[in-house]
């Protein structure tokens, strides 16, 4: 058996989700339980929802996956603004430390969660953005097998 916790955070609709050997488990959403609107903060609350759903500890988690890769997201953000000049150079410099800090999320987020469960933990892996939304369609749906369009690049 396979237990994977997907994260997303740090954007928007901070959540997590549960698999066993690729089934979804459950999902929550931790502007549920802030309810604060689009809640982009770590999903302590939807994590600990999620551990205590399947009845489980942090320590038998098998895979921690974030949701998106920073240096790709880096240069999609460098690449928009690029095409968006002069404009986007105000909104670069408006958001670049935002960005920089992003890039930095396995350190962050391994921190946070031995803040949040006092254990160490070093399994954290990055997804593609694209594959993350992929993911999020296929598992909960009924199907064995599924084709997936990369996505179209401008």
């Amino acid at each position: 058996m396979t237990l994977t916790l997907g994260i997303s955070a740090f954007y928007h609709d901070s959540a997590a989700t549960l698999l066993r050997d690729n089934t979804v488990v459950c999902a929550f959403q931790e502007e549920r339980f802030s309810r604060v609107k689009q809640d982009k903060r770590f999903p302590r609350n939807a994590i600990r929802a999620c551990l205590e759903f399947a009845d489980i500890t942090i320590n038998e988690i098998d895979h921690i996956c974030y949701y998106e890769d920073p240096d790709k997201k880096y240069s999609r953000i460098i690449s928009t603004y690029r095409r968006n000049f002069p404009k986007g150079l105000t909104l670069f410099a408006k958001e670049f430390p935002e960005y920089r800090k992003s890039r930095r999320i396995t350190k962050s987020l391994s921190r946070l969660l031995e803040e949040e469960f006092g254990i160490a933990v070093n399994k954290i892996e990055i997804s593609d953005h694209h594959r993350s939304h992929a993911a999020s369609a296929y598992y909960p749906s009924p199907f064995t097998s599924a084709a997936v369009l990369p996505p179209v690049s401008g």
